[in-house]
């Protein structure tokens, strides 16, 4: 087989553009950024006030917008825009959600005990 043969072979080939999706990468940023500080507004009204109601709300939307921001950004990662900010908003979902589950692994253990 010929080298032309070759090149006409390889440029029949479709190449898909990535998609830009900066917007979902974007809201998976904010939404990280949401989850973190109500994460932390959750902690301080648990520990500090002993409010749990308050506490257990901020758990409630941090765990949420964590669960919405983290496929978002997942969706975003692979994009022709956005990459960055895609993993920070993969990094500020799973963080703040790690530590949600972890304080309230403690709170309960707390309250039983």
């Amino acid at each position: 087989m010929s080298t032309q043969a070759l090149t006409k072979t390889v440029n029949k080939v479709k190449v898909k553009p990535l998609k830009n999706r900066l917007g979902a990468a974007i809201v998976s940023m904010i939404l990280g950024i949401i989850s973190a500080i109500f994460v932390v507004l959750a902690i301080v009204a648990e520990v500090v006030t002993s409010a749990s109601g308050a506490g257990l709300t901020f758990f409630i939307i941090a765990g949420i917008s964590s669960l919405v921001g983290f496929p978002l950004g997942l969706s975003a990662i692979k994009s022709s825009k956005g990459r960055g900010m895609a993993i920070a908003g993969i990094t500020l979902t799973i963080l703040p959600f790690l530590l949600m589950v972890a304080a309230l692994v403690i709170i309960l253990m707390y309250m039983f005990l």
